[in-house]
């Protein structure tokens, strides 16, 4: 969990990501939160051809 200025817990904030290739940029975001560098979580991936890789790196991550 993160903690803002005031040293106050910081909900994660929930996206979705928008993936149409290998998925790289989702990549460094699954890293980020699993190293816990970004407060985020990430709720779903969404993708506008079924064969991107990033599907894959997503299904990977859990």
């Amino acid at each position: 969990m993160s903690f803002d200025k005031t040293n106050q817990p910081v909900k994660p904030l929930r996206i979705a990501v928008l993936v149409s290739g290998s998925g790289s940029n989702l990549q460094v975001l699954i890293n980020a939160v699993q190293q816990k560098a970004l407060p985020i979580e990430i709720i779903g991936v969404i993708s506008n051809r079924e064969d991107a890789y990033a599907i894959t790196r997503a299904k990977d991550a859990g």
